[in-house]
């Protein structure tokens, strides 16, 4: 038990080398939004893909359409599943942006 509460530990700790969390991030960002994204942003830079922050915000327009369509419909399991899938690219692509050194004022408007 202890090794997989270690495990887990190292992937959600920021390393000394990394800044990935903010001082202004909310109480739902860190538990929420932490809890896939932090994982996804790991994966992405030691799989190497080169994706630009930027382009994973844009990838979240579509989850939020379907999640607003869903509600609108009364689908609201698949609402909440399309806006949990658009909130962690969200927290995605500013960990991404933070740990490759690829921030900008268009990304913090965007």
């Amino acid at each position: 038990m202890k090794k997989i509460r270690a495990s887990i530990k190292s992937i959600y700790t920021e390393r000394p080398s990394e800044k990935f969390l903010k001082k202004e991030d909310s109480w739902t960002v860190i538990l929420l939004g932490g809890i896939l994204s932090i994982p996804l942003v790991r994966l992405i830079i030691k799989l190497k893909i080169k994706i630009h922050p930027n382009v994973i915000t844009i990838l979240t327009i579509p989850f939020a359409f379907l999640a607003a369509t869903s509600f609108a419909y009364g689908k609201l399991v698949l609402g909440a599943i399309f806006f949990f899938l658009n909130f962690t690219l969200d927290c995605t692509d500013g960990k991404l942006a933070r740990l490759t050194n690829t921030t900008s004022e268009f990304g913090k408007k965007l």
